[in-house]
């Protein structure tokens, strides 16, 4: 995944600019080993690809980057920034400029937030010095707002850039650690904090023999940087990780993961203690946000060990509060691991009895489970005929995965059936079916799908042609997509987001717009799916809708020739 760059649009003015401000000494920079763009590394403007909107207008933010590769039209492209590498995405414009002032005005003071944060005007400006652009460093030095001016921002600097290069390093950490424990010297850096987390690194540094698979599993987090595994091993070993869980609860190694800034809480470095402390509270059904004592833990286990844990976790997984929303999750992850028979069981119970709780996990627990297909798609069946619209979906969702045979027909008479406004937030109600639809690969089920976008209000139609670009839905045919989109290239219906405010809630279909016809969304989806890139926003006037929808008209039939496709054929 690409890193990204965040713009900080109002950086602490800590210190007014002064005649005297001078660039700090390269020396030192140099001396702490801090990256310096090659000699043919040029100096870019960096433009997002996607517009962005920000109080309804659109903003393009224009990033001052050192492109370390070439500059092809289409690749993304590795760039320094500040002390950091950083790759663009693609559809992202890289343009060469001067080291004149002049050129770069107009870019924004930016912050690098991807690992540990520092003022990237300020690294720059020491990095233009070194190229001998001294008129554009003085610019960025004053740019920076910062009162780091001298020595400790230098320090700082390198203080930053070692602590990411231990988490992200695959050689020389030893010789990281050192670097950092030098920086300790410096009083700025030299806290009790500080040392703490070097000592941290040095224990990371010392790994411990494994006598069990649990044991392997726990050691091996010194190099997790996210997903997945090994967690989910840890957590669906349910019982048979508890002992190590919490002999590991106060076990400060670091991880390879950079927790981002929360609120005044700056980014951190992950620990195994973080996450000894969330699998144990899944195992334990606790949902409080204190810190996991061994003391509170090893007292949980000592009484839970006397029941079992299958009767345990059967016991547990469903709470007592039947208005409840949500199952024990992590222990159904446990249930589909050691004990699917279970499954089935719990399902129906929900259904039965839980008129609010959210099916998914149990349902999707059942279709990855090892049960018998038979006994799967038999438990999911009732699904369909509940009557909350994220029920039905959740079934239909597992029998398309599990291919039975009769899910077309089940999901044509559910399309039929969808109420012409739903009981809920449109955003998250009706739109999913489309996924189903394309899904199924069904000409019955897009017939199904085309009927029920014509017949229910402008709210669901919107959300049905939300779903039809490839963010939404990806690896299946283009066609029917096109088909569907088409038919409302004319159907001049306002959606109008005022006139119900609690339906259009959240991220709605074209949540942008408080105001656009179906026709113009319907002209914008299709462009996407063209690789049109229309960039609409709520500045739009009709003119410019009109000529979208010019645009993508001659599109289609630049499609259908292609396609060879007439009239009479698209009928």
């Amino acid at each position: 995944m690409n890193r990204t760059l965040l713009t900080l649009a109002c950086l602490p003015a800590l210190l007014a600019p002064t005649a005297e401000t001078k660039v700090p000494d390269i020396a030192l920079y140099r001396q702490y080993e801090l990256p310096l763009p090659p000699t043919n590394a040029l100096l870019c403007i960096h433009e997002h690809g996607d517009i962005r909107i920000v109080n309804g207008k659109r903003v393009q933010y224009r990033l001052l980057v050192f492109a370390l590769e070439n500059l092809p039209v289409e690749k993304p492209v590795r760039c320094l920034v500040g002390i950091q590498e950083w790759t663009s995405s693609p559809g992202d414009r890289l343009t060469p400029v001067s080291p004149d002032v002049s050129d770069v005005r107009e870019t924004e003071p930016m912050g690098f937030l991807d690992g540990f944060e520092f003022n990237v005007d300020f690294a720059m400006a020491i990095q233009c010095q070194a190229r001998g652009w001294d008129a554009l460093a003085s610019y960025l030095l004053e740019r920076s707002k910062t009162d780091y001016r001298g020595p400790a921002c230098v320090t700082h600097l390198a203080w930053q850039y070692w602590r990411y290069q231990f988490a992200k390093a695959q050689e020389n950490r030893p010789q990281i650690v050192q670097r950092l424990k030098a920086l300790l010297k410096e009083k700025s850096i030299g806290t009790d904090e500080n040392k703490q987390l070097v000592a941290d690194m040095e224990t990371t540094l010392a790994r411990h023999d494994a006598t069990n698979d649990v044991e392997r599993l726990i050691e091996s987090l010194v190099d997790y940087s996210g997903g997945d595994e090994p967690i989910g091993t840890l957590k669906r070993a349910g019982f048979d990780a508890v002992p190590e869980l919490i002999e590991h609860l106060d076990d400060r190694r670091l991880t390879r993961e950079i927790h981002p800034r929360i609120m005044n809480c700056p980014p951190q470095h992950g620990r195994i203690s973080e996450h000894m402390d969330d699998i144990l509270k899944g195992v334990m059904s606790k949902k409080d946000h204190s810190t996991l004592t061994k003391k509170i833990a090893t007292d949980w286990w000592e009484n839970q060990q006397r029941i079992g844990e299958e009767k345990y976790l059967i016991s547990k997984v469903l709470p007592d509060d039947k208005n409840a929303e949500w199952p024990a999750t992590e222990m159904v992850k446990t249930i589909q691991a050691k004990y699917p028979k279970y499954l089935p069981k719990l399902y129906a119970t929900v259904l039965r009895d839980y008129p609010k709780m959210q099916s998914h996990p149990l349902a999707d627990a059942l279709v990855d489970s090892s049960l018998p297909r038979e006994t799967k798609i038999k438990a999911l069946l009732p699904g369909v005929e509940q009557t909350m619209l994220d029920r039905k979906r959740t079934a239909l969702f597992g029998l398309l995965k599990l291919q039975y045979d009769g899910v077309v027909p089940l999901l044509v008479k559910t399309l039929d059936a969808l109420p012409i406004t739903p009981d809920g937030p449109y955003w998250c109600t009706v739109g999913a079916f489309g996924n189903l639809v394309a899904m199924s690969r069904s000409p019955d089920a897009w017939d199904a799908f085309l009927r029920t976008a014509k017949r229910v209000d402008v709210g669901s139609r919107m959300e049905f042609m939300n779903v039809m670009d490839y963010n939404c839905i990806s690896d299946t045919p283009l066609a029917p997509r096109v088909t569907f989109l088409r038919e409302f290239m004319k159907d001049t219906t306002v959606r109008d987001v005022a006139t119900n405010a609690e339906m259009y809630e959240g991220p709605c279909a074209g949540f942008i717009h408080k105001r656009i016809a179906v026709r113009d969304f319907a002209a914008q989806q299709l462009a996407s799916l063209f690789a049109m890139k229309p960039n609409a926003d709520p500045s739009w006037t009709s003119g410019n809708w009109d000529h979208l929808r010019k645009q993508v008209e001659a599109k289609l039939k630049e499609y259908d020739l292609a396609n060879q496709r007439t009239d009479s054929e698209r009928k």
